[in-house]
């Protein structure tokens, strides 16, 4: 959330935008947990609040839990040793 904070501060004049103004209102953070098999995400929403869940190939949410959080660190690391994946075998969950 101090990301997307950050962003909303630092918002400019759109110039290009007809009415030359926007507005930042929200923005989600998602990383795949290789153990779980499910996409962990992180929604900020401006003024509101931040959710996690938990989102499985179904499109299903589930809260997230201790283990998940973990996982999904152990889940960075080791994608950060691996080359990346060829993308034919890229999967988009919505």
């Amino acid at each position: 959330s101090a990301y997307i904070s950050e962003l909303s501060q630092r918002q400019e004049p759109a110039t290009w935008l007809a009415g030359g103004e926007w507005r930042l209102v929200g923005g989600t953070y998602a990383a795949w947990d290789a153990f779980e098999r499910v996409d962990v995400r992180v929604d900020v929403r401006i003024p509101g609040g931040v959710t996690a869940s938990s989102v499985d190939e179904h499109g299903a949410r589930a809260p997230t839990t201790d283990a998940q959080w973990r996982q999904l660190g152990v889940s960075a690391i080791l994608r950060s040793l691996c080359a990346p994946p060829d993308d034919s075998t890229l999967v988009v969950i919505p």
